[in-house]
């Protein structure tokens, strides 16, 4: 052993500092989430890359690209889909992003010989979403009779043990799994400061691209609507 490694077996700790984790794991120690550790666990990167993802706080300007990424990856193949199944996933972050919720995050990607970062992903929540529906109910909240409806059929989908509502998606061309674990941490911990500790989210049956990607941030199936063709995922932190 070298001197460190033996100090650190001869010192009289049962559990020596480096090895539960030295400053990375104190630092994740830190962040509000009990049950999130799973999402401290991804791959490294096989291929060397000088692409830089930055997470921040997401305004006003962002609105297009995120409603853009969320057509990208939801599973509508109609521009005006005629049924609440086909148009909830389809345009729940639209509504969502109407209300202005104040839990929202992007993650943008800076590739090498691009001037500008382009939107890479997005993760949007709204905390105990039960508190929203006087919001809902409004006539001057400037929502469509379909947008309320969209937003009623969520509210009716939250659980005690999960209240609050999340949207995340990272571009297909995406291919670090730490971006989307990194994220969603992020937003996971903004939720938990302000009380939650339970999410849940609306996914098309057929989407499994989404099915996939939820699972892998650990989020398991809760029940799904009358029709079958939305799917309830949840996960508690």
């Amino acid at each position: 052993f070298s001197k460190g490694w033996k100090e650190s077996f001869m010192s009289g700790e049962q559990e020596p500092w480096v090895f539960r984790g030295g400053l990375t794991a104190d630092l994740q120690r830190l962040i509000p989430v009990d049950g999130g550790s799973d999402l401290f666990v991804y791959k490294v990167p096989q291929v060397v890359s000088s692409t830089i993802y930055t997470i921040r706080e997401y305004i006003d300007f962002d609105k297009d690209q995120v409603t853009d990424l969320n057509n990208l990856t939801t599973s509508s193949t109609e521009s005006n889909p005629d049924h609440l199944e086909e148009i909830l996933v389809f345009r729940l972050v639209e509504c969502v992003l109407r209300l202005n919720p104040k839990l929202c995050f992007v993650v943008e990607e800076k590739i090498e010989g691009q001037d500008k970062p382009h939107l890479a992903g997005y993760a949007i929540a709204i905390s105990n979403i039960l508190n929203h529906s006087s919001a809902v109910e409004e006539d001057d909240n400037g929502l469509e009779p379909w947008a309320k409806d969209i937003l009623k059929c969520c509210i009716a989908g939250a659980k005690p043990h999960h209240p609050s509502i999340i949207m995340s998606a990272i571009h297909p061309t995406v291919t670090d799994q730490s971006v989307s674990k990194r994220l969603i941490i992020c937003l996971l911990a903004a939720l938990r400061s302000n009380g939650s500790c339970g999410v849940f989210t609306p996914v098309s049956a057929s989407n499994s691209q989404q099915l996939d990607s939820y699972s892998k941030l650990g989020f398991v199936e809760m029940s799904r609507d009358e029709s079958g063709r939305t799917v309830y995922l949840g996960r508690v932190f």
